[in-house]
């Protein structure tokens, strides 16, 4: 399992505003995509950004009986992989992380498809 943990402070000063973007989470999600690009170090910035494709919103994903949403959930076309984002308020939790690999357990097993690579978790955390 492949997990990144980012943690952003958001405050006044560098909230993210965008005509282009189609709600507020996702600008956020591009945001941090911008942020972390050199990190991430897949691509250049061209290639990383421009062969992500959107493909839902609050993903409801049921396991055992149990509803959990996944917040953002993107493919990369390069990359051949999903990428779950998952946004959180407040400090790093340890349950945080068995979240967003519970996720990508289930992405994996339910979802990805038999010429793809692993999905890829992304979790961000909001203030704190």
């Amino acid at each position: 399992m492949q997990v990144a943990l980012i943690a952003n402070i958001i405050s006044k000063k560098n909230t993210f505003n965008t005509q282009k973007s189609a709600s507020p989470l996702i600008a956020s999600a591009l945001k941090l995509l911008r942020k972390t690009s050199k990190w991430l170090s897949w691509h250049s910035w061209n290639d990383l950004f421009w062969n992500w494709d959107f493909l839902e919103r609050q993903k409801r994903i049921s396991i055992d009986g149990t509803d959990y949403y996944i917040d953002l959930l993107f493919y990369h076309r390069k990359l051949n992989r999903l990428i779950a984002i998952d946004l959180k308020l407040g400090k790093f939790k340890p349950e945080h992380k068995g979240q967003i690999e519970l996720y990508l357990k289930y992405l994996q097993h339910y979802e990805m498809q038999s010429h793809e690579n692993m999905p890829f978790g992304l979790l961000h955390l909001f203030g704190g």
